[in-house]
C-alpha cells in the first residue's frame, strides 16, 4: 500500500501514480491518495489518476485505519500500552488534561493549538506544545503523548471543549 501525498516536489502524486499504474500490468499496490484540497473536482481527478481512494488531509486515524482496512482486508488487534522506563502509558498522561488544566491556559493559545491540529502542522502544534510549559509541564507532556500518538481526534474534542468553554465565559 502506499499513502500518496498530491502534492509533492518535481512529480505530483497523480503523475506519480500514472507512473506506478503503467508500470505494474495491473498488480500494482493499493494507492489510496491524500490531499488538503477536498474538493469533489480534486477527488475525481485522484480517482481518474488510479489511485484507489481518496483522503483529505488532516485526515482522521479512525478513516486512515477503516480505509487501510477495507482495501487490504485486514483486521487490527489493540494490544493495552505498557508502562516502559517507568513512565506513565498516555492514557494516564492524557486524564491529565482535565478542564481545570486545560483553563489555565490563555484562550490565545489554546485557539493556536486547535488551528495546528486542524491544519495538520505538526511543526507549529510541537512549539505550541512547548508553550504549554509554560503553565503546565503535565498538561504539556500529555498533550505531546496524545500529538505523537496521531491522537488527532482527542486533541481536538478536548480544545474545542475549552473554546467552548471560553466562548461561554465572553457572552457573560
Amino acid at each position: 500500500m502506499i499513502l500518496m501525498d498530491v502534492r509533492m516536489p518535481r512529480m505530483n502524486g497523480l503523475e506519480a501514480t500514472r507512473a506506478i499504474r503503467a508500470s505494474s500490468n495491473g498488480k500494482g499496490p493499493v494507492i489510496l491518495a491524500l490531499s488538503a484540497s477536498a474538493l469533489d473536482d480534486d477527488r475525481d481527478a485522484a480517482l481518474r489518476s488510479g489511485v484507489d481512494d481518496f483522503l483529505a488531509k488532516p485526515c482522521k486515524e479512525s478513516d486512515l485505519l477503516a480505509m487501510i482496512q477495507a482495501h487490504l482486508k485486514v483486521g487490527y488487534l489493540y494490544a493495552e500500552e505498557e508502562t516502559s522506563r517507568g513512565t506513565e502509558p498516555a492514557v494516564t498522561r492524557a486524564s491529565a488534561l482535565n478542564p481545570a488544566v486545560l483553563a489555565q491556559l490563555p484562550a490565545e493559545l489554546i485557539d493556536k493549538l486547535q488551528q495546528a491540529v486542524l491544519n495538520g502542522d505538526t511543526d507549529g502544534l510541537g512549539e505550541l506544545i512547548q508553550r504549554v510549559a509554560e503553565y503546565d509541564r503535565g498538561a504539556s507532556d500529555a498533550l505531546k503523548e496524545l500529538a505523537d500518538n496521531y491522537q488527532y481526534d482527542r486533541l481536538t474534542g478536548m480544545l474545542q471543549e475549552r473554546s467552548q468553554e471560553l466562548g461561554v465565559m465572553k457572552q457573560q
